[in-house]
């Protein structure tokens, strides 16, 4: 409905618009100025170009229509209305169309269509001649021209009266268009005025010059009757007989009733076929056919006369007429040139101004084009708070345009639901103390996106010091508030982590921090077979989507996010429901892996600890060292595991600091921010590596936890112990049995296979080869089984040690099993390289070996193979291949080597 109001309203108003139009477009025509002989300006046409400017086609074609009504009543002929209809169709079609200035489409019409078409229409329908046709094209084509530059400057303050421009801070371009059209209208003035004034001195000279021979054809014609006054009859027959001067001069006596008593050369006496006629200058006057003429044709028709009475009781009137068309024609001669000196006058006053205007306006163009080009945003309102100018950077910023914020002010528009009060306070207290301020405000968008801006507002003053208003830079820290936010984001679950909490309340806060800051409800849901099995979460932490009371929240649009530990292993998924579509943005998802991120942080914090704890109760059986202090730390009691950490006994102990007791050598033991976590929440943990009594080295978890008075003063501290110098070691010695053989401290297949897989990726990487080699000890086994396992130990410790004095830093040597070895060469190069090697390991293993007294002969036998092939192999099958090789080499006779037949191999493979 309302909807149907506004389409209703907007059509009255354009219907009232046309009407208006129409009328002044007829009177326009209406009312004219005399330029010249014969030449007159008519306004109607101003009328028409502000209809092309504000209406459509058919209601501009519409007005046009209107205004040529009166020219078709007063000429009586439709010729001037038809023109006048197809430049406004021509303007409009350039204008509105194509985009040209009015000036611009208006001259090129009356340069290919509207001369040419004037000229065809008087010449052929009206037949006039050629040159009164052109003398009426030229007219009105200059016509035309002064029209549209009237027309440019009603508009201009049309556009000033409804906001369309800023009077106070204009664009170069509106400038430039202002100083063209100021430039022009003052040129064309200056310079047609001259003309103008030259144009009615050459008539009036014209004139002159035609009443004085009148005159003397009257002086002489009164003369003589004034010699035969006493025998009227007499001078009449001499009058008659006379024969006067002829180029159309005609002569004539009336008495006082009018009645003609004499005439030569057919004089028109005043009749109905002439219309009264208009006095001139000095009794001259111009008598015009009684007819429907044009002014010209009129004009070239008619007669000049003038008159004079003579006599008493029964007085005469003397007439002496003359055609009015050799006058005509020269001063159509000389309209012409008049006009064409106008038409020159107009043409070079629109390209002098043009000059002019672009020449003015290039500094200005180019302040507004570094003020248009900076990122930065600028807006200027006057002294009321209301726009006056904005910049292309804060309309990028904003969305808006300079034409939806003039005249209104920036905070009714710009402001919404999250802007702070407050902020607005001071900002609106700062404009009403006329001082400066910089500020950080949440705005909205013309598409509803909020942003942030700092603003910095100075006060506007002009030259003399009065205050104009107030200019603002504003800057889009959107993006750094994203990134605070994300700072920000999860610092409470960070705290609770490094308190260990709860890890329920720990999720809570991730969750509710998460709600806070995106509109959607946030679920973790983890695998709870898995959870419960092997993680140790407590089963009030699982959250199933599918059944409960969250169950009817989660059928709308959702996001998942995985959680993943350090390991690559996924503990379940972070589900964002949304209510509405979901808003996927850059910081959203920022967020939400950080969400995703501090959860798995959290969970593994869980499981270390309680990995830790029951570490600590199988490899430790000792309990916690406690010890009390002052509020000074002054020591005032021990336990005994304390005694049996540091090795101070409780005499020992009391009365001293724990900083006199054990030092840490990484770590203070009261360092200043153990000190103010103590101050601050009670609390206060961390890892140390402490000297006891004795000078040997323990790794501690010392907790403390402040005990506070009634008026909350800390009056003890309680100290906690924890050795956990076993489970450290005992860490790290699964670190090195996961990884490394026990005896040799070679790595062991599970490190060998992680290497040769690296050194694989890499040799294809870069295009290079290695060499695998696969050694085996000849006859360890009966070293063994005759001087025993110790013996066969200590053999396999040697030769290590020799083979790796073979080898380079980069290469890797295993204890593949047994007597079994492994050498991994990355960056061999040629095969020699990888031979000259193999040889050195053979002959430092082949190296006699005293032990237990006994000489110790031993040999091996080493299989080697090449990588990359032309086939894809893993490491599996490499190793097997240099597996293959070294058997081949054994049962050639043992202490050589054997490269693996890689064609040989294929053939075998392809039986």
């Amino acid at each position: 409905m309302f909807a149907l109001k506004s389409v209703f309203s907007h059509r009255v108003v354009m219907l009232c618009l046309t009407a208006l139009l129409a009328t002044l477009a007829f009177l326009g025509n209406v009312f004219s100025i005399s330029l010249f002989s014969g030449i007159h300006l008519i306004f109607g046409s101003v009328f028409v170009f502000i209809a092309v400017a504000y209406l459509g086609g058919l209601p501009t074609f519409l007005v046009a229509i209107a205004g040529g009504l009166y020219t078709w009543m007063l000429w009586d002929h439709p010729y001037a209305m038809v023109v006048v209809g197809t430049e406004a169709v021509f303007v409009y079609w350039l204008n509105r169309r194509k985009g040209k200035s009015l000036l611009l489409a208006d001259g090129l019409f009356w340069l290919i269509i509207g001369v040419p078409m004037v000229i065809l229409f008087y010449s052929q329908a009206l037949a006039l001649s050629l040159e009164a046709s052109a003398l009426v094209a030229l007219k009105q084509g200059i016509n035309g021209i002064f029209n549209v530059v009237i027309a440019a400057l009603i508009l201009f303050l049309l556009d000033l009266a409804r906001h369309r421009m800023s009077p106070v801070y204009l664009t170069s371009g509106q400038i430039k268009n202002i100083l063209f059209q100021a430039m022009l209208a003052l040129t064309i003035v200056a310079g047609t005025v001259p003309v103008i004034l030259y144009g009615s001195m050459e008539r009036q000279n014209r004139e002159n010059l035609l009443v004085a021979q009148l005159s003397g054809h009257l002086n002489h014609f009164v003369a003589n009757f004034s010699v035969f006054r006493e025998s009227e009859s007499d001078f009449l027959a001499d009058f008659l007989l006379q024969k006067y001067p002829g180029n159309g001069l005609a002569l004539a006596i009336l008495d006082e009733s009018g009645t003609v008593l004499a005439s030569q050369g057919d004089p028109w006496i005043r009749s109905g076929n002439t219309k009264p006629g208009s006095t001139l200058t000095e009794g001259l006057r111009l008598i015009e056919p009684d007819r429907n003429l044009s002014t010209m044709q009129s004009w070239r028709e008619g007669r000049y006369e003038m008159t004079q009475t003579v006599g008493g009781t029964s007085p005469r009137t003397f007439i002496v007429q003359t055609p009015a068309l050799p006058v005509v024609k020269e001063m159509e001669e000389k309209s012409l040139l008049f006009l064409i000196l106008l038409g020159g006058l107009l043409l070079l006053s629109i390209l002098v101004s043009l000059a002019l205007s672009k020449l003015l306006t290039i500094p200005l163009w180019r302040l507004s084009t570094a003020l248009n080009s900076a990122t930065n945003g600028i807006i200027i309102t006057g002294i009321d708070g209301r726009v006056e100018w904005i910049n292309q950077g804060f309309a990028h910023i904003s969305g808006y345009r300079l034409a939806d914020l003039r005249g209104k002010k920036p905070g009714h528009i710009l402001q919404g639901e999250r802007t702070d009060p407050q902020t607005v306070a001071r900002i609106r207290q700062a404009l009403g103390e006329r001082r400066a301020f910089d500020e950080e405000i949440f705005n909205y968008g013309k598409d509803g996106q909020g942003y942030w801006v700092r603003i910095n507002c100075e006060p506007l003053y002009s030259e003399d010091g009065v205050l104009q208003g107030s200019m603002a830079f504003q800057t889009n820290i959107t993006e750094q508030k994203d990134i605070a936010d994300l700072e920000r984001f999860g610092s409470k679950a960070l705290e609770k982590i490094a308190g260990n909490d709860a890890l329920e309340d720990i999720y809570i806060n991730i969750i509710a921090s998460l709600e806070a800051v995106i509109a959607a409800r946030c679920v973790v849901e983890f695998d709870a077979m898995e959870t419960e099995a092997d993680l140790y979460v407590p089963r009030t932490c699982f959250i199933n989507t599918d059944k409960g009371s969250i169950k009817p929240l989660c059928h709308g649009k959702s996001t998942p996010v995985p959680i993943i530990d350090s390991e690559k292993r996924s503990l379940g998924v972070l589900k964002v429901f949304w209510a509405e579509e979901p808003k996927l943005s850059a910081k959203n998802i920022a967020i939400f892996e950080k969400a995703s991120w501090l959860i798995a942080i959290a969970t593994e914090r869980f499981w270390s600890d309680r990995k830790l704890h029951e570490s600590a109760s199988v490899f430790r059986y000792a309990n916690e060292g406690i010890f009390i202090t002052g509020a000074d730390f002054s020591i005032l009691d021990v336990n005994a595991a304390f005694t049996k950490i540091t090795g101070y006994g409780k005499g020992e102990a009391v009365g001293q600091s724990p900083k006199q007791l054990y030092s840490s050598g990484q770590n203070g033991v009261l360092t200043p921010q153990a000190l103010q976590a103590l101050d601050e929440v009670g609390e206060w943990q961390s890892d140390l590596d402490i000297t006891n009594k004795h000078g040997n080295s323990v790794i501690v978890r010392q907790s403390i936890s402040a005990i506070r008075g009634e008026r909350g003063e800390i009056r003890r501290y309680v100290f906690l112990l924890n050795d956990i110098t076993e489970v450290k070691e005992y860490q790290k010695q699964l670190e090195s049995m996961a990884k490394y053989d026990a005896l040799t401290e070679l790595p062991n297949r599970v490190l060998l296979g992680d290497r040769l897989t690296q050194a694989m990726r890499l040799a294809e990487r870069n295009n290079e080869r290695l060499a695998l080699l696969f050694i085996d000890l000849d006859g360890f086994k009966q070293v063994n089984d005759t001087l025993g396992h110790g013996v066969g130990d200590d053999l396999l410790k040697k030769i290590t040690w020799r083979v790796a004095q073979e080898l380079r830093g980069s290469d890797t040597f295993s204890r593949f099993g047994g007597d079994e070895f492994v050498v991994v060469l990355p960056e061999i190069g040629k095969m020699e390289r990888a031979e000259s090697v193999v040889s050195r390991i053979l002959l430092a293993i082949a190296e006699k070996v005293t032990l237990a007294e006994k000489e110790i002969f031993i040999t091996a036998s080493i299989g080697v193979t090449f990588y990359p092939q032309s086939e894809t192999l893993d490491a599996d099958q490499l190793l097997r291949q240099a597996d293959q090789a070294m058997y081949v080499a054994k049962q050639k006779g043992r202490n050589q080597f054997q490269y693996f037949d890689t064609e040989n191999d294929k053939a075998v493979r392809s039986c």
